[in-house]
């Protein structure tokens, strides 16, 4: 439980490790309402398989909204992550480094984004180095 009794971390919690570059301290942390823990390229935006392609796009927009709608939040990819099935939910196991270059660039998943997702959302979408 984060400090206002809910799943996960709070957003400030979150942003304060993203802006301190303790990335290791999202270890053990459970995901919650605010906070998604994907591993290095979890939505295959890019497939040439059509199908594919398509659900990886509606994915990425549903966990966008799931975010957005909960007041904000954050997806932070390269986390490793295990269920913990007493809270029905994944805890982040470990750290799954990755390249910048291998990472999506802001205006990929904007499009993403902006064809499935109405009303428009304001998103930031950044790399951190580890």
């Amino acid at each position: 439980m984060n400090k206002k009794g809910e799943l996960g971390p709070t957003i400030e919690e979150i942003k304060e490790i993203i802006e301190n570059g303790n990335f290791d301290e999202f270890v053990d942390k459970i995901e919650g309402n605010y906070f998604e823990a994907k591993q290095e390229r979890p939505y295959r935006i890019e497939s040439s398989d059509k199908d594919e392609k398509f659900l990886a796009r509606i994915e990425l927009a549903g966990d966008v909204v799931a975010i957005a709608n909960a007041g904000g939040g954050y997806i932070v990819c390269g986390l490793a992550t295990k269920v913990e099935k007493e809270l029905q939910t994944d805890k982040v196991s470990s750290m799954k480094v990755f390249e910048k270059t291998t990472f999506y660039t802001k205006t990929e998943v904007e499009e993403v984004i902006n064809a499935h997702v109405y009303p428009k959302l304001e998103i930031d979408v950044n790399w951190h180095p580890y």
